[in-house]
């Protein structure tokens, strides 16, 4: 596996799916509580820099074990997971290549935090995509109509 794991060639990917770790209900996680700062709609500061930490944590855990290259590493998540792709991505550049993010959001408590990375502003490595319904909850998105 660690011979493939540094190849070049795209045909070699492992994706892993790491689960949030606070119970939201039932068979539910989520990365961070949402919370109110300053009149605003943020996450829980204590709990997102926790979850940054473990994310960080697992991509570290990965490379040692398979010995991945470190350069080929993609975060991508949805909703929260989003939130969490570019927390980590934009305040730890130097060991993520890109970003795939889902209806996230970059909270205003954490903007002070980024760090410039040349590697995240190439077109090729970020996907954004935005949806109008939480599809678990069936809420609107501000911003959008009934008829989205």
């Amino acid at each position: 596996m660690p011979d493939r794991a540094r190849s070049p060639s795209p045909r070699y990917r492992l994706v892993v799916s790491a689960r949030a770790p606070y119970v939201l209900g039932e068979g539910s996680y989520e990365w961070f509580e949402d919370a109110t700062v300053n009149g605003r709609l943020d996450g829980d500061p204590q709990q997102l820099a926790a979850s940054r930490a473990r994310i960080v944590r697992v991509v570290d855990e990965l490379v040692k074990k398979y010995g991945f290259d470190r350069s080929r590493v993609y975060l991508v998540g949805f909703s929260q997971g989003a939130t969490m792709s570019y927390k980590v991505a934009l305040t730890e550049p130097a060991g993520i290549k890109g970003i795939g993010v889902m209806s996230g959001a970059i909270f205003p408590s954490f903007l002070h935090t980024l760090k410039r990375s040349p590697k995240l502003v190439a077109p090729e490595s970020v996907y954004f995509a935005w949806g109008c319904r939480q599809p678990h909850t069936g809420q609107l998105r501000a911003g959008c109509s009934p008829a989205s």
